[in-house]
């Protein structure tokens, strides 16, 4: 409230005229706040952004109806929306921006909505046939970030029906499901001969030697045959 006075100068004919009070008020005027857009679709992982165009001296903050689906800041004139992990898509948030009151306007308030959904990562491809070895082996697949492994991980025996899974988390989702087939070939030992051919006179005798490639666990009785016993035995 301010009050102003009024009054005549005195002059020698005339006393000063007696005072008189005037009272004035200033009240606020009604601001006014925007964004623009005002909805977005989010993709887990990847922020939001809208700008805000306001009237008024007032601060300006924002919260969120649910801060499961999406969480939010301001810096400036810049609204930034953060979508949040779930398990299923087409989650809403309500986001609201609120410029107080200050000296000069009175608060307003917008609003944005936010759709999140979860982000679509892919599925590895099935590696290379592995070989026999007599102990544990990997299956060579990486599950993609956002996912965690399961199934035939880790195999010592031949199979061609080994699969590993990939599972999505909160956040992430595959396109379809996940699994990735995957091989242990048999293991084929090597038979060399010294020499490896050569003529032997009748009723003589020959020698050979044979050496024997293999792992320990396919190691077996060796054994010699002939082609054509009425040749040769």
């Amino acid at each position: 409230r301010r009050t102003e006075r009024r009054a005549s100068g005195s002059t020698g004919n005339c006393n000063n005229a007696a005072q008189k009070q005037y009272a004035a008020s200033v009240t606020r005027i009604n601001g006014s706040i925007s964004l623009s857009p005002t909805t977005g679709t989010l993709t887990y992982g990847t922020n939001g952004t809208a700008t805000i165009t306001k009237t008024g001296d007032g601060s300006v903050s924002c919260s969120t109806s649910d801060s499961t689906v999406a969480t939010c800041s301001v810096s400036g004139s810049t609204l930034t929306i953060t979508p949040k992990a779930n398990t299923a898509d087409n989650k809403t948030a309500t986001i609201t921006v609120t410029m107080a009151t200050g000296t000069n306007y009175n608060g307003a308030t917008a609003t944005y909505t936010a759709t999140v959904n979860r982000k679509t990562i892919t599925c590895p491809s099935s590696p290379a046939d592995k070989t026999y070895s007599g102990s544990a082996q990997g299956s060579g697949i990486s599950c993609p970030t956002g996912s965690t492994a399961g199934g035939n991980t880790s195999e010592t025996n031949a199979s061609d029906s080994y699969a590993q899974t990939c599972t999505a988390q909160s956040g992430y989702k595959f396109a379809s499901t996940c699994s990735v087939g995957w091989k242990i070939k048999k293991y084929t030992p090597v038979i060399t001969l010294t020499p490896a051919s050569g003529s032997v006179a009748y009723n003589s005798t020959n020698t050979f030697k044979a050496k024997v490639t293999s792992i320990a666990s396919c190691l077996g009785t060796l054994t010699a045959a002939s082609a054509d016993t009425t040749k040769v035995s």
